[in-house]
């Protein structure tokens, strides 16, 4: 679960207050109709006395009265609609409007979390990860190429700036517009300010909007919090880390490394992928890098399991800088 137990109990309490709210709202619109038509109530009485009756029959396998009985609180709902829209309202007024149709507030669909429980998760667990004010600012709809430089080809790709962003804009975009969880991961790798953690939030932004648990940490919190869960000290917090639904690690490679961020670093690719939970990662490393950082069974993990993005560009912060004095 990628909320804790007594998250979990907070989320059902909203689920429990939308749906009386919801209950209670129809309660006042049928008040509100059998003052305007005294008759609309005693012809609910009657449709509950022919249901009681109905189900009688049913029992003892009265086949004819039940159908005469189904046929009355048919007719007699078709004089309630009747009434309702001659005096002005719509034909579902009277129906209990839930905030989530799909599961009827109770969070759950068809034995699985329902997208409107996944939705409040999220919201929690994006307050949590502090980074609600740069997705605002940082994701598909204010993503510009215009910072990607047209002309200076990469000699490796034979590829401008451009011509590679598009294709990693093009990536980012498949993965969080559809996204399953585990289907894909992706690794970017490239300098600073070449646009990988821009992307990232992006797609981050974007699987939130569809309702999908997302944690967000730069590698070194990331790490910490792994130590702290591993000591005993948030077990919840490596649930969290370990089970939402998109693990964003960024600057992969800046924290401290020892044999415990190894290890660490290789559960966490290893269980996520187990588990069929996606992951995108950033890092200023290249593979070679990586794997003397790290180690090869790392590596090779995320050879193997990652959709491997490469960026270069002229540092982007810098030149928006320039052309913005006094930023």
């Amino acid at each position: 679960m990628p909320v804790s137990s007594d998250q979990y109990k907070k989320l059902m309490s909203v689920l429990e207050e939308r749906r009386a709210d919801a209950l209670r709202r129809q309660e006042e619109a049928f008040d509100e109709v059998v003052k305007r038509s005294p008759i609309f109530a005693e012809m609910e009485s009657a449709i509950a006395v022919d249901h009681a009756e109905r189900v009688k029959a049913l029992l003892r396998g009265d086949e004819m009265l039940e159908d005469r009985l189904l046929s009355q609180i048919e007719d007699l709902r078709e004089q309630q609609r009747v009434i309702l829209a001659g005096l002005g309202y719509e034909k579902d007024y009277l129906e209990v409007h839930y905030t989530c149709p799909l599961c009827h507030d109770t969070g759950y669909k068809d034995g699985r979390k329902c997208r409107c429980l996944r939705a409040l998760e999220a919201e929690l667990l994006y307050d949590a990860s502090n980074i609600r004010e740069v997705l605002e600012k940082e994701n598909f709809g204010t993503f510009d190429m215009k910072w990607f430089d047209r002309t200076r080809r990469d000699p490796a790709t034979g590829r401008t700036p451009y011509e590679n962003m598009t294709e990693n804009h093009r990536k980012a975009l498949d993965m969080a517009t559809d996204f399953v969880p585990g289907r894909k991961n992706l690794l970017f790798m490239g300098g600073a300010g070449t646009g990988k953690t821009f992307l990232s939030n992006c797609i981050a932004a974007e699987v939130i909007r569809q309702g999908f648990s997302v944690i967000y940490y730069p590698a070194a919190t990331l790490f910490d919090r792994l130590a702290d869960s591993a000591f005993g000290r948030s077990a919840d917090e490596r649930e969290q880390i370990f089970g939402c639904d998109l693990l964003i690690i960024d600057d992969l490679g800046t924290e401290v490394n020892n044999s415990f961020v190894n290890s660490q670093l290789f559960q966490c690719i290893n269980e996520r992928k187990m588990r069929k939970r996606s992951t995108v990662i950033s890092t200023n490393l290249d593979m070679n890098q990586l794997r003397d950082t790290y180690s090869e069974r790392v590596s090779s993990r995320l050879l193997e399991g990652y959709d491997i993005c490469r960026f270069f560009n002229p540092d982007i912060r810098m030149l928006k800088r320039q052309l913005t004095p006094g930023r």
